[in-house]
């Protein structure tokens, strides 16, 4: 962590089936530290331009979110990701939950 804000860095480089039990421990990390928010960070923001199908930042954040330790955050929507393949410097997605207070 840095202050409250906590990050999952990752390589887009291994399978999720290999990469998968470092998520659930990054996951219990971030219930035992407490953060107010976390962010996964990768490279990848698609499929195909170098990482598997289930590798690229969106795709782990839809995987990761119902983790233990991951799921308290995300529901209150304090679970963020960044990405940077493409650079474009733009919202790729919102969170039709809508906004809460943190």
């Amino acid at each position: 962590t840095v202050g409250n804000v906590a990050f999952i860095l990752y390589s887009g480089g291994y399978t999720y089936q290999d990469s998968q039990p470092l998520f659930k421990e990054a996951c219990a990390w971030l219930k035992d530290s407490k953060p107010d928010v976390a962010f996964i960070a990768g490279h990848w923001n698609d499929a195909g331009l170098g990482c598997s199908a289930t590798m690229d930042v969106p795709a782990v954040y839809d995987e990761i979110k119902g983790f233990d330790g991951c799921s308290q955050l995300d529901d209150v929507l304090q679970l963020k990701y960044i990405m940077g393949h493409t650079h474009c410097n733009e919202v790729t997605a919102h969170d039709s939950r809508g906004d809460k207070p943190a």
